[in-house]
């Protein structure tokens, strides 16, 4: 059973049924061979049949920024019978308290440990049992869609164990007040939310950047949260360049990290030079045009030079996150992928299309 992304482990001649209560297992990265090796122990043990992501590759795939919300996080997947349930679940928490993992969104979580359980499909219907495609479960003499949305659902119909009934009701522990009013998203991933917001405490409007635990795995090892720390840094040590965004706020509430950065006017340069390009061959526009893109290059090399003299290089500077406000002045945005040191080679691992540097090199020549 065996494809491209999954590992399948199915004891033989055992029964298996078609739907139940799944169980997600998530993991960090520098511990998922370890936390692997302890799951397949128990279910070889018991019997469970489980699945497991194939690669590494498919591993920083699934944890990445663009993964889907709804499948993102999930590395094991394990399909106990329900008369299984409680006592796997028992064993797995016992082996796995000292691991982490992204939280998966489709699931809710469980007691302790990166364990996750949602009820779905297990398995493909069977000739003798009624005709349903794969996405579909049966409850009572009804078919409903098994649904993997970013939220957790009980489909309608089905009546839980009664020994999770106490989990059920158990609510996630969140600390600490929420220090912002969100008025909308400007995008989700599933490394978090950006929003338009403002601040409790004065009104003042900010960009709210979100960074969920273990998510947004990069081929580097970096995680959203490290990213979103490395640009607090950088915005830390240019705090005082009107280019730049301002800091407002930088921490941790229940277990996500937030920062709120100035709401910096302008559009994108490449928006910029969509509206301001001369389309017909105009002299006098033409040479205006060209007059002020030659004072935007201009200040764009005097901001880099300026910004690299603080051991702050970029990394992923392109059209978009370049902005141009009234008069031309320019700012610069987005600095997750921020370094602070031009002493070694490095590859450019993540860029805008058409903007990668093509061998390793300096980050300042990144930049």
């Amino acid at each position: 059973m065996n494809n491209d992304e999954w590992v399948y482990q199915y004891p033989i001649g055992k029964f298996v049924e078609r739907q139940g209560w799944k169980i997600h297992i998530s993991s960090e990265y520098n511990s998922s061979h370890e936390l692997l090796q302890d799951v397949a122990k128990i279910c070889h043990e018991m019997r469970i049949p489980f699945k497991h992501l194939s690669t590494e590759d498919k591993f920083i795939m699934r944890n990445g920024k663009l993964v889907s919300r709804g499948f993102s996080g999930k590395f094991i997947t394990c399909y106990p019978n329900q008369n299984e349930l409680e006592s796997v679940l028992q064993r797995l928490e016992s082996a796995l308290k000292q691991y982490n993992g992204p939280y998966i969104l489709s699931d809710k979580r469980w007691d302790e440990a990166p364990i996750y359980l949602r009820y779905g499909v297990f398995r493909p219907s069977r000739d003798d049992e009624k005709k349903v495609v794969i996405d579909e479960l049966i409850v009572g003499d009804e078919v409903v869609k098994d649904e993997r949305l970013p939220v957790f659902k009980i489909p309608k119909g089905i009546v839980p164990p009664d020994f999770l009934n106490k989990w059920l009701d158990k609510k996630d522990k969140k600390q600490g007040d929420f220090p912002f009013i969100i008025d909308n998203a400007i995008r989700f991933s599933n490394s978090g939310g950006i929003y338009n917001a403002r601040l409790k405490e004065d009104g003042k409007k900010i960009i709210l950047k979100e960074a969920r635990p273990y998510t947004g795995l990069g081929f580097d090892g970096t995680y959203s949260s490290e990213r979103l720390a490395s640009e607090c840094k950088a915005l830390k040590i240019l705090n005082e360049w009107s280019e730049m965004p301002k800091i407002y706020w930088y921490g941790k509430i229940w277990e996500h990290t937030f920062l709120g950065i100035e709401h910096m006017k302008g559009v994108p340069l490449n928006r910029w030079v969509t509206n301001n390009f001369p389309l017909y061959e105009v002299v006098d526009k033409t040479k205006d045009y060209l007059l002020r893109v030659s004072k935007i290059v201009e200040k764009l090399i005097d901001l880099t030079n300026k910004f690299h003299s603080e051991n702050v290089y970029h990394q992923d500077l392109h059209l978009g996150n370049i902005l141009v406000k009234d008069e031309d002045e320019i700012s610069i945005i987005d600095w997750e992928q921020a370094v602070f040191s031009n002493d070694e080679k490095v590859v450019h691992k993540v860029a805008a299309p058409g903007f990668r540097a093509w061998r390793e090199t300096l980050p300042s020549e990144i930049d």
